[in-house]
């Protein structure tokens, strides 16, 4: 039998999971971490990276609209690009020096550049977390879903990936080459790496890009990326301790339909006699 991940939530947000079988996909900035995809950024070569940066086209073109709109300078293109070749020098070193405001600027604004584009699903490795429980199931009131890891999304690109926590932030070189292996394997760091802090979540996660989701407005008139999910998908249900039987009578309802047939008869929390700890 394939492992499971799983998804606590309200039962308001679990009954509409599925019965709309989509998942909420999260940009970064809308966690409660404020930590979450903002590396310490350094630059452990500021004249190589001013070489790398003053070789772009894009980076001088920038420069020579800027300068001529504050009329700054007055020739073509051609022309600027003649007169940076011969200020090289002093341009290196110029720029290098203005690294350590850029890595600042970078640091403070990375989050929100990166959640433009990207967002994260987060499960958890485990059922029976009582904190979990009570910070993401409605304290102890909501469902948990699981969903099957087999599932081929799951495996696809970098993939459904266990979270590493530590007690130090993760460090970004911003003169790491793009696209290079070692800025390959950062990325994959960054997206799995947390405060120590939220060790008992043992969290899974793996990051879409939010324009192959589906999109809607949110109640607080925001907008939702969302990620379907067949049913099939679907192979467990478990009742919160203190899940209304309204609740579960409107569970067991969801569950009549045919496409979730497989799904095993939901199982509700109970508390253990002399630990703490939950049973099912």
């Amino acid at each position: 039998m394939s492992e499971a991940a799983y998804k606590y939530m309200s039962a308001y947000y679990a009954l509409k999971t599925l019965r709309d079988l989509e998942l909420k996909i999260t940009p970064p900035n809308q966690f409660n971490d404020p930590f979450e995809f903002s590396p310490r950024v350094i630059c452990s070569s500021p004249e190589r990276e001013a070489k790398r940066i003053l070789k772009l086209k894009a980076e001088i073109k920038g420069m020579y609209e800027e300068e001529k709109q504050l009329g700054i300078f007055r020739g073509n293109f051609r022309e600027y690009r003649e007169r940076m070749r011969r200020m090289r020098p002093t341009l290196i070193s110029g720029v290098a020096g203005k690294m350590h405001e850029a890595n600042a600027h970078l640091q403070h604004n990375y989050l929100d550049g990166i959640s433009r584009d990207v967002g994260v699903l987060s499960l958890s490795a485990r059922p029976n977390s009582i904190v979990m429980w009570g910070h993401y199931g409605d304290k102890h009131r909501g469902m948990v879903i699981g969903f099957d890891t087999a599932w081929e999304v799951f495996r696809s690109g970098k993939g459904l990936r266990s979270v590493r926590y530590d007690r130090k932030r993760l460090t970004w070189d911003s003169a790491c080459k793009p696209g290079s292996a070692a800025e390959k394997a950062y990325v994959v760091q960054m997206i799995c790496h947390k405060n120590d802090e939220w060790a008992y979540e043992d969290e899974l996660r793996q990051m879409f890009k939010l324009a192959g989701l589906k999109r809607r407005p949110l109640e607080d008139r925001g907008v939702g990326y969302f990620l379907s999910v067949p049913a099939h998908t679907v192979v467990s249900v478990l009742l919160g301790a203190r899940c209304s039987i309204e609740d579960e009578a409107e569970l067991r309802s969801v569950l009549d339909n045919r496409r979730f047939s497989h799904v095993t008869r939901p199982k509700r929390a109970r508390l253990h006699d002399t630990e703490f700890a939950l049973e099912f």
